[in-house]
Formats: C-alpha cells, sequence, structure tokens
C-alpha cells in the first residue's frame, strides 16, 4: 500500500469518528430541544468557518491577554513587597472565562 493510500484511509477514518458539522449526519428523532439547540449552536457556520469554534478562540484570546496583564501586576506586587491583591475587574474576568469555559463543556457534551 502506498503512502497517499494510507493517508487517505486515515483521513478517512478521523472524518468518520469527528462530530459532525451538519444535522443532517445525525439521527435528531429522539433529541430534547436542549440538545436539538445545542446541536444548532455548534454546527452554525460564518463563511464555512464555524461560528462557535470561532467564538471561543475569541474568548481564549482574550483570556491569554487577560493573564499576561495578570501577570504583570504579581510580578509589580513582589518587587515592591506589598501586600496586593488582585482588582475586583481581574476576579470578574476570571469568573467570566470559567462561566464561558463550564457552558462550552456542557454544550459540547
Amino acid at each position: 500500500m502506498d503512502t497517499s493510500k494510507a493517508i487517505e484511509d486515515l483521513q478517512g477514518q478521523y472524518i468518520s469518528n469527528s462530530v459532525p458539522h451538519s444535522t443532517s449526519q445525525v439521527d435528531t428523532t429522539n433529541w430534547g430541544n436542549i440538545r436539538l439547540l445545542a446541536l444548532k449552536l455548534v454546527s452554525t457556520s460564518v463563511s464555512g468557518v464555524p461560528a462557535f469554534d470561532l467564538a471561543i478562540a475569541t474568548v481564549v484570546l482574550i483570556n491569554i491577554i487577560v493573564m499576561a496583564i495578570e501577570s504583570d501586576l504579581s510580578a509589580d506586587c513582589v518587587m515592591s513587597l506589598d501586600h496586593c491583591f488582585s482588582p475586583g475587574w481581574l476576579r470578574a474576568l476570571n469568573i467570566a472565562f470559567l462561566v464561558c469555559y463550564s457552558l462550552e463543556c456542557a454544550i459540547r457534551l
């Protein structure tokens, strides 16, 4: 078996095992309304790009920026040897990120 045929077989196995991005690939006859809504949310695409994945990627990017800011604030706190606390807005953002990631997990299940 040549290499290109083996790669095509592996890709076919991956595609058949991946999460479907279309409601036509799934038997949804016994699904409840909440599960159908979650499937519609996850499978919606904008210009061929899954919108849900794009939204989560944006949340992750913003989280990275917030972590960099938090790291800088912590470093300043250590250098000054003061008792420093995280600002309230930083705690609120961390809770918001936790909620976003928890919702993502629940929707994808």
